[in-house]
């Protein structure tokens, strides 16, 4: 029989497969598609199609992970991250077979019931009650536990050869770092339909180009693997230098409040659009195994789960030419190679996203709408040792939300690739540098 997650497919658009070759890409009638290509497959022949795809289109879509697999990552998740929220009793998650009998994610005899039970399509009282006991970021689909940075199966990935060849490939780069990203679970019915954005300032890189300061838009290459059916919204094509030139001309009038020091730039809905570029947003469907890699200058988005879909577990993977970034120093003043050992070597989150944001262990929004963190609270209760203040604007004492240490952690154990990049950490047993 085949493993549980290669069952449940997105319910729209064509049925996918675990082995298909298509990645249905709906652009407004649905039409369109973009072919998938073998991730293991590393001859020069199918890595210079792999390059070609990428370059040609701002992103490519290859297969990369057994059924097998992905049901081992799924069950990571569940045993390092999902089971482990610290509520109350009554907000705690219980798996449940069809009987009503409680699934041990630890039993191998449970393993299938338990995979179907999570990965759904879900009934509404599952839903519902994973909705209750699912982590902070349950909105965004991606927690910020400490534990999701440095789960075992996911460094599997991160140190895979045949990705490393695939990112060095397309990066035109022999020397790469992997960035320490967060791991996906998003739930049906969550998520946004959010707006099309850059996860750069376009303004401020044209801006530094002609004033002679150089590239200083994103390098490297982004990425998700994709356990069970998920999606990548994008506008094709928006990656290249020539989009960039074109789009800051045509949008700088319509935007003229973005600051040079922005991170990041989003489109508004409400203002002219002389591209057309919301009418060329296109939804590619990815089938469970697969890996989407973009370009860090691809315009995307994101959509809501729909509600009859299976839940979407995967990660983020990415990869930049390797060395402290002088802007991660900027911005927090910690150098990045240090940050990426102490998270690595202790179990905690980065300081920074890949982007320079920072790392919040719940949204930043709660900051702002405290009655929505004053539900977390309450699901600890009192006295909880993750219950903690902070000191707002107005300089008073105000409730916040802190991680738990991951007691008993060991750092996942590193390949030769995983060492090998950081000759000034030489004397360290890990570099975490891949």
């Amino acid at each position: 029989m085949p493993p549980a997650s290669a069952a449940p497919q997105p319910t729209e658009g064509p049925a996918l497969g675990k082995r298909k070759e298509r990645c249905e890409s709906a652009a407004g009638d649905g039409s369109g598609a973009e072919t998938i290509l073998d991730g293991r497959d590393t001859s020069p022949a199918n890595l210079k199609r792999i390059k070609t795809a990428y370059d040609r289109n701002g992103l490519v879509c290859v297969s990369f992970l057994a059924a097998a697999k992905c049901d081992d990552l799924i069950l990571e998740q569940w045993k390092h991250v999902l089971l482990k929220q610290e509520w109350a009793e009554e907000y705690r998650m219980k798996v449940r077979a069809r009987d009503g009998t409680v699934l041990d994610v630890d039993n191998a005899d449970h393993r299938r019931e338990f995979l179907k039970s999570v990965v759904g399509p879900l009934d509404t009282k599952t839903r519902k009650m994973m909705e209750t006991g699912w982590p902070l970021h349950r909105g965004f689909g991606a927690c910020c536990d400490p534990a999701v940075f440095h789960l075992e199966g996911v460094w599997g990935i991160r140190q895979d050869p045949d990705l490393y060849q695939i990112a060095s490939t397309i990066a035109e780069e022999d020397n790469l770092w992997v960035d320490v990203n967060r791991s996906i679970q998003k739930l049906p019915g969550q998520g946004e339909n959010e707006f099309l954005h850059f996860d750069f300032n376009p303004f401020m890189r044209q801006a530094m180009m002609a004033g002679g300061g150089g590239d200083q838009g994103p390098k490297g290459v982004c990425g998700k693997a994709c356990y069970t059916p998920s999606r990548f919204v994008y506008v094709e094509g928006t990656h290249t230098d020539q989009f960039q030139t074109e789009f800051v001309t045509e949008y700088k009038e319509h935007y003229p409040n973005v600051k040079m020091s922005d991170k990041k730039f989003g489109l508004d809905a409400k203002k002219p659009d002389p591209l057309e570029l919301a009418a060329r947003k296109r939804v590619m469907l990815v089938p469970a195994g697969s890996l989407v890699i973009w370009h860090p200058r691809l315009l995307h988005g994101q959509m809501k789960t729909p509600i009859r879909d299976p839940v979407e577990y995967g990660t983020y993977v990415g990869f930049f030419p390797a060395g402290s970034r002088q802007a991660y120093y900027d911005k927090c003043q910690v150098d990045e190679l240090q940050d990426r050992l102490n998270s690595y070597l202790f179990g905690r989150m980065p300081t920074l996203w890949p982007s320079f944001d920072t790392v919040n262990f719940h949204p930043k929004k709660f900051e702002n709408f405290p009655h929505l963190l004053q539900a977390y609270i309450k699901k600890l209760g009192p006295g909880h040792p993750m219950i903690c203040t902070r000191i707002a604007g107005a300089g008073h004492a105000v409730p916040a939300i802190k991680p738990m240490p991951l007691l008993g952690y060991q750092p996942p154990a590193l390949s030769d690739l995983g060492v090998s990049c950081a000759r000034e950490w030489a004397t360290t047993a890990m570099s975490v540098c891949v």
